[in-house]
């Protein structure tokens, strides 16, 4: 009997929370969304520690399986602002961006040589590809339509020195990062400087 009711007690918890989150996406309570339906695993753990540990609890489902908490705030993205498209951007981000180990679904998040198949890596990159595609859409609506925090994002992912981007990836950061400057955005002229040269350099690499 006990047993049953400590079960039926994390039943109640996981259906309370989820109902938070779809209660808040009908309510178009776009500034809770990212509180109401993400939880960190860990108590004590903030959020951005329990996404950088991918230690991470979202009401939101697997990415080929969504809820319908995330099929309503991807409805509402559609045919809504910039803000909830921004929100729904970090949502798939959060909810569907992990590491190969998570991915492979190891929990100490430790893979090793048996793990590193052509077939486990093939399947990871393209779910990555998938999810990246998804975040990059719903970032890309929600700043062409002039949001700043999506112009933000995009730039700064396009400013790190450990990747390289597409040419029309940079070509894109640099019109957000002009219009950034256009509302005195602080840093973003040396941001400018900055994917200025990475894309002679990308014109240098295709000569």
């Amino acid at each position: 009997m006990k047993k049953i009711v400590i079960i039926l007690c994390f039943l109640s918890f996981d259906t309370f929370a989820n109902s938070k989150c779809l209660d808040v996406i009908k309510a178009d309570k776009v500034d809770e969304i990212i509180q109401s339906c993400f939880r960190a695993k860990k108590d004590g753990e903030t959020l951005q520690q329990a996404i950088l540990y991918e230690e991470l609890e979202n009401d939101f489902g697997s990415f080929r399986e969504p809820t319908e908490a995330y099929k309503l705030l991807k409805l509402k993205a559609e045919n809504g602002s910039p803000k909830i498209r921004y929100i729904l951007a970090q949502s798939i981000m959060f909810a569907h961006k992990m590491s190969m180990p998570r991915f492979l679904g190891r929990d100490d998040l430790v893979t090793d040589s048996r793990d590193l198949t052509d077939e486990n890596t093939a399947r990871f990159e393209s779910y990555s590809k998938m999810v990246e595609e998804e975040y990059n859409k719903w970032l890309l609506l929600s700043g062409n339509d002039g949001y700043r925090e999506a112009m933000l994002m995009y730039v700064k992912r396009r400013l790190s020195p450990y990747a390289t981007f597409p040419k029309q990836e940079i070509e894109k950061a640099i019109e957000y990062t002009v219009e950034l400057i256009k509302q005195g955005e602080p840093g973003a002229e040396t941001a400018l400087e900055a994917l200025n040269q990475s894309l002679r350099k990308y014109n240098q690499s295709m000569q």
